[in-house]
Formats: structure tokens, sequence, C-alpha cells
């Protein structure tokens, strides 16, 4: 559920655990957040010769405010740009999941930053853009494993924009701990339980 994982709390009260009223709060300080973060895909020209590495940037804007747009050259002749971040919102202040509205200065920006290191991007069309929450824990360390007191449930979310690198060790991890009961030898996961929220 990513940043929207902390709405899940009423479902987890309803379904997974007693419903006797001197039951504690169910993981009272998780909090789950989302920092919406723009991205665009451009179609530079064939000629503009775009090479396959990425680019991981810093910008000093006018201002002296310094942005950090990755670049993503992509194996169809695209660039993949990620813009910079805004301000967590909490996850029940945030819009349904897939009606996230893009804002068409956020993509503008990104073109700009782009445009400034690497000059074909600068009227490369726009063949999409889009915008996503990145889900935050408040701790800033993913949440990984059973939610104590709450029999059958599971947490793993908080990998801000590492979810995509660590999503499939996570999987695995997880996985391998449901269906053994145990969490695999030789990882600690001790940093990552849920029940540093109680």
């Amino acid at each position: 559920m990513g940043p929207w994982t902390g709405c899940a709390r009423d479902w987890l009260l309803a379904g997974g655990r007693s419903q006797q009223a001197a039951a504690p709060p169910l993981l009272p300080r998780f909090r789950t957040s989302g920092q919406k973060v723009h991205s665009a895909v451009f179609r530079p020209p064939a000629e503009a010769g775009v090479g396959a590495e990425m680019l991981f940037t810093g910008i000093r804007l006018a201002g002296g405010r310094v942005a950090e747009p990755e670049v993503y050259p992509r194996p169809d002749g695209t660039v993949y740009v990620c813009g910079e971040g805004v301000d967590p919102v909490p996850s029940t202040a945030l819009p349904a999941p897939g009606q996230v509205p893009v804002e068409a200065q956020r993509v503008d920006a990104i073109r700009a930053q782009a445009a400034a290191v690497a000059t074909c991007l600068a009227q490369a069309p726009l063949e999409s853009s889009a915008a996503c929450h990145l889900p935050l824990t408040p701790d800033g360390l993913p949440a990984l494993g059973p939610v104590p007191g709450c029999s059958g449930a599971w947490l793993a979310t908080g990998h801000s924009c590492w979810g995509v690198l660590n999503g499939p060790a996570t999987g695995q991890l997880l996985a391998e701990w449901i269906a053994t009961g145990a969490p695999p030898a030789g990882v600690d996961l001790a940093p990552f339980s849920p029940a540093r929220f109680q």
C-alpha cells in the first residue's frame, strides 16, 4: 500500500485482533506519509546520440537552492527524468492511488533542470509525465515484519525512493519469513521491526 499503509490501521483493528475494549492501540506511533515526486519521459532526436549512462546530478538554481534531477536513458530512445520531491503529506490526506494529479509547473521544472545537464532534452518532445507519492515512515527506515498484536498482518513499507531497488529483496525476505515462521538466517531485520512503533 506504499504511503497509504497508515490507512490500514482500522482494517487491522477490525479484522486481525480481538475486539477487547482494554486492548492497547495498534502501533500508536506508526504513521506513513507520502512525498510527492514528479517524473517526465522525453524523446530526444536520434541524432543527439544519447548514451546509456544515468546521471545523478546536483544543480544550483537561481536563489541558491540545489535540485538533484536523476536522468535515465532507456533502450527505446526515451529519457526518463525524475524531479525533486515536495514536503511529505500524511497518508490520510493523500489522493486515492492512481489519482495523483500531475502539476504542469513541476514538469516544466524537470525539463529546465534536465536541459541544464543534457541540452538535447531542452526541446525534446514530452512523451509522458507522472506524479507519485514515495512511502515514508516516521523514522525514515522501512517497516518490515509482523504487526505485533495483530495475527496474520505483516508490513513491508517505507522504502522511499529505494522501493524499486529493494522491493524484490523485501518480498523474498518476507515470503521466507512468513513461510518458515522465522526471519531468514544471517539477516538482521530487527531495526526494521514494526514493533518499534508501539
